[in-house]
């Protein structure tokens, strides 16, 4: 199918069932897949596989073998599988499943099959998603599905497909449906790409009511409403919350200081149980949790505990609160047209201040206040309430609230050696992924990521006096201080010593390095980069007249320029600015690539260029005294 692929998989074939077992329902995905290896790329690629066994999966029955061009067949032994904990998120331990294809050359066919059975705590799957797509070219792909049925159930089984149009559904013996699709080629991601399940083919399997609403206005209404009602008894406002709440805000102004305040009291005076580091103890008291009183008096709380405390110290402020439903710029854009509520899985509050809606999430710790999450920015969230619901598209950064600030004041030697001290500050976006990051990190873990950091622009650099500050501050900027020297960063020739002063940007390439793409380009969140670098001259040198990368404008999306002056004679100042997003623009064609690619290498060029500085001529001796 594709001439440059190193496998290509001949068939992949699952069957879907569920099954009735003591304490309730599983539902066994059966799989089987076949591939014929190419290159020995394809063979190091591919003779291994991992099974990811998530919680409430179990995998058994895995069976593989290897089929070699002359017909002969090598079966995989049962020792060739093992688990083996892969993987950690938080919390949560992803163990893989394990096993090596026995004897696989380029020309043989490999083929595996496994069951997974995944139990259902809520009765039966709501939901379930088909990949239609790997890594490598698939010519045909089949589903059997069987739908669930049991007494009195009177859901739908539904299909929505996503970047492909599969086969019509077809009736099949034992009270399967089949459906299919036939020569998909590879996915192959890109950097800067719009999230995968926006882009590769896949189809979502979802029940509704026979009796459900489908016309888009009328059904998000009535899917508000109920959700209204259900979230209301949650944010119940007592006594002790008016007080709260009247303590909080006694010293605003107005009303905008009044929510700001109460933000940032949920996000400094209440643990977040699942993101903050916090212990067992206190995890399982915060399981305690009943009510936004409970929250406030523990002290700690769930993501939802922490929402929903907010809600309800923002109604006992005298504010309209409600609950919004959100979806996830991190998985794939939501579309309200499909009458399901299956991508709006987050969740925020909306505040009405004077006539507008304003949206938190007071269970973000580190995301500066007046800021929702990058994923919940330019969306369209649902405003639950108890008549009429409705939709407000959230509104997107901008680019000076997510600022990577990075600062040096350096020395450098007769010999080209660099030394001096290093200030790096984060702020919005950038500083709230960091502070996650970090959260369950060491101390000597989080010195250890700010030397990655630095190593990326010079790879022998020594570090010293490392200082992290505000790691754990819901507003204060992330900062990173240390001492750095790295030998021979000018290089010596003849009288000169030729440095490239734009310090951070070296070891970085071109943001773009493809010639061609496939994808739009997109950007997170609008972000800039300030650059201030103060070099102090060796004696007896001087600077060369310097030269600077002209400015260059990217239209109504950013901008670049570089400043450079000298000063007494023996201080170079280096500044660089780079600016992405502006307009709240973070979506850019495919079509337009080439001239963004020529823009970036532009840029990236401008941060290579170099500059010399010659020893100085002897000065003249005095002439005698007449």
């Amino acid at each position: 199918m594709e001439k440059d692929a190193d496998a290509e998989a001949i068939f992949w074939e699952v069957r879907i069932g569920d099954e009735r077992v003591t304490g309730g329902i599983h539902t066994v995905w059966s799989q089987y897949i076949r591939i014929k290896i190419f290159t020995n790329r394809g063979r190091d690629r591919l003779t291994t596989v991992d099974l990811p066994v998530y919680p409430l999966h179990s995998i058994t029955s895995i069976e593989g073998r290897t089929i070699h061009p002359d017909g002969s067949i090598v079966e995989m032994k049962s020792d060739a599988i093992f688990a083996q904990v892969l993987s950690k998120t938080g919390d949560l331990r992803i163990k893989h499943q394990r096993f090596t294809l026995p004897g696989v050359e380029p020309a043989s066919i490999i083929e595996y099959r496994w069951r997974d059975e995944r139990q259902n705590p809520n009765g039966f799957q709501r939901y379930q998603r088909l990949d239609f797509q790997r890594d490598i070219p698939v010519r045909a792909i089949r589903y059997w599905i069987k739908p669930y049925t049991a007494p009195g159930f009177n859901w739908i089984m539904n299909a929505q497909d996503f970047s492909c149009r599969t086969t019509p559904f077809q009736k099949d013996i034992n009270g399967y449906v089949l459906t299919s699709l036939s020569n998909e080629p590879a996915f192959k991601e890109e950097p800067w790409m719009q999230p995968a399940d926006q882009l590769r083919a896949w189809v979502l399997i979802y029940y509704r009511p026979a009796f459900a609403q489908l016309e888009p206005d009328k059904f998000w209404i009535e899917h508000g409403k109920e959700a209204y009602n259900r979230y209301k008894t949650r944010w119940k406002v007592s006594k002790v919350i008016q007080q709260k709440a009247a303590g909080i805000t006694a010293t605003a102004k107005t009303d905008e200081e009044k929510v700001l305040l109460l933000v940032d009291f949920c996000k400094t005076a209440i643990k977040n149980s699942q993101t903050e580091a916090v212990s067992a103890e206190e995890r399982q008291e915060s399981e305690k949790n009943k009510s936004p009183e409970d929250t406030l008096v523990q002290g700690i709380g769930t993501p939802e505990d922490i929402r929903f405390l907010f809600a309800a110290l923002a109604t006992a402020a005298g504010f309209e609160a409600r609950v919004a439903e959100l979806p996830s710029r991190q998985t794939a854009f939501f579309d309200r047209r499909f009458t399901d509520p299956y991508f709006l899985s987050d969740r925020a509050v909306a505040v009405k201040v004077g006539d507008s809606w304003h949206f938190f999430d007071a269970s973000a710790t580190y995301i500066p206040r007046g800021m929702l999450s990058w994923y919940h920015e330019g969306v369209d969230a649902l405003v639950t309430d108890p008549k009429e619901s409705f939709f407000v598209t959230t509104p997107v950064s901008k680019p000076e609230q997510t600022v990577i600030r990075r600062q040096g004041t350096f020395r450098i030697g007769e010999d080209g050696a660099l030394e001096g001290d290093v200030l790096l500050v984060y702020t919005g976006h950038e500083g709230a992924i960091f502070k996650e990051r970090g959260e369950r990190q060491s101390d000597s873990q989080r010195e250890e990521a700010l030397k990655n950091i630095l190593k990326r622009y010079a790879s022998t650099a020594e570090f010293s006096d490392i200082k992290i500050e505000n790691a754990n501050d819901p507003e204060k900027p992330l900062a990173y201080r240390c001492h750095i020297r790295v030998p021979g960063y000018a290089q010596r020739t003849g009288k000169r010593l030729i440095f490239a002063p734009s310090f951070f940007q070296q070891g970085v390439p071109s943001l773009f390095l493809a010639k061609e793409r496939k994808y739009p380009i997109y950007f997170h969140y609008p972000w800039t980069i300030e650059d201030k670098i103060t070099y102090e001259l060796p004696a007896g040198f001087q600077l060369e007249e310097p030269r600077v990368p002209a400015p260059i404008s990217m239209g109504n999306f950013g901008r670049y320029e570089v400043h450079a002056r000298i000063v007494n004679k023996t201080q170079f100042v280096f500044e660089r600015r780079l600016v992405c997003g502006d307009n709240r623009n973070v979506l850019l064609p495919a079509a337009g690539y080439p001239a963004i690619k020529e823009t970036f290498d532009a840029i990236a060029q401008g941060d290579e260029q170099s500059i010399a500085l010659i020893r100085a001529p002897a000065a003249s001796p005095a002439e005698p005294a007449h």
